[in-house]
Formats: structure tokens, sequence, C-alpha cells
């Protein structure tokens, strides 16, 4: 699974400080602020952040086969996953618990600007490419046509919401529970929660520690 995170303010936020003589160091310590407790979140769920575009991050959700090594692999007794729906189960959770600490962040320093998110998630099988060589400089690039998933997602996706693919929902439809239908696409699924009686995201969230 691959999960898009874009945060939106981050223009306002730059406006908003730029009266300040020390602008840049404030920037940055807002930066840091948002991104580092938004990047803890994503790899205790077992995400990759495999790129930085602007404000938004593009994390990966490997496929492990974690029950060869572990029992409860989800956080719940007499639960099975293959390791796709696993790897989809945690970017859902993982969502929400983003939304739920992260969404109409105030970041401080005297800005009444507050950062909000709108999250993607598409499932299916990835390439990772890693280009560049030259100056020791890398990158790493995901391709397939998961993208158009991911496009399709974001586009939908309002502020605050998480809106899952049709091959996501798939996989978890029995495990979560829909939000308001978006209309002008069906397939694809607003997330409003886990289904409590099987799941909750801190369960999954400390299986996968």
């Amino acid at each position: 699974a691959v999960l898009v995170a874009d945060s939106v303010g981050f223009t306002q936020l730059t406006e908003s400080l730029a009266r300040n003589s020390n602008a840049a160091e404030l920037l940055s310590l807002c930066l840091n602020r948002f991104f580092t407790p938004l990047i803890d979140i994503l790899t205790a769920y077992r995400g990759d952040v495999v790129k930085f575009s602007g404000s938004a991050l593009t994390v990966l959700f490997p496929a492990e086969n974690d029950s060869e090594h572990f029992l409860n692999v989800c956080g719940s007794p007499c639960c099975t996953h293959l390791p796709f729906q696993l790897a989809c189960l945690r970017a859902v959770a993982c969502c929400l618990e983003v939304q739920k600490r992260l969404h109409d962040y105030n970041v401080g320093e005297g800005s009444n600007v507050r950062l909000t998110l709108h999250l993607a998630v598409g499932a299916g099988l990835v390439d990772v490419l890693q280009l560049g060589g030259i100056e020791s400089r890398c990158e790493h690039v995901i391709s397939g046509n998961l993208l158009q998933q991911l496009a399709v997602a974001e586009r939908l996706a309002g502020s605050g919401e998480t809106v899952l693919s049709p091959q996501c929902w798939q996989q978890v439809s029995g495990l979560a529970c829909e939000g308001q239908i978006i209309r002008e696409n069906p397939a694809y699924k607003r997330l409003l929660a886990l289904d409590i009686s099987k799941h909750t995201y801190p369960t999954i969230k400390q299986a996968a520690l």
C-alpha cells in the first residue's frame, strides 16, 4: 500500500512569519514541530517515507509476511491477514492516527495559521526505483499503476479526509467503516473509522512496532 499525505497551510505560514527578523529560524522550528511527529507515526506503522514533494510525503507500506515470525500481527487475537491485506490495514490505521493528532495543527510561534491534512491510500504492485548516482546523490521513486489510484484519491480528499482507492477498500472493507459517499466517484471511499469490534489503531500500531 502507498499513502500520500499532503499538508496545506505552509504558504500562509511562511507569509505570517515573514515579518519577523528570524523568520527562517521560526519556519524551520515549525516544520520540525509538524513533520517530526508525522514521520514518527508513519514509521510506527511500518511505513517507509520514500519521498518529500514540497509539503507532501509519499509513504510505502510493504507487504511483509510477519506471521512467519510473530503472533497476532495485527494486534488482535484469533485474526489472520495475508501480507497485502495487513499492509493496507496498517496504512488505514496510520491515517486515522495522523488525522486525529495532526489535522488542524497549530504550529505556535505567534502564528494563527493551522496546518491541515488530506490523505490518499492506494494498493497494488509497485516498483521502487533508485535514480541518480551522480556526485553520490540518489533518489527513490515509486512507479506503477497504483500512482493513478493515488492521483484520483488525493483529488477527492478534502481537508481532514482520507480517501481509499477501490483496490485498497477491497482489502479493508470488512475491517473499516465508510464515511460519506463520494458522489463524484463512488468506487473511492472516504475513511470514517475502523470496526473497533475487530481492530483499533493503537493495537495495530503496537503490533507493528
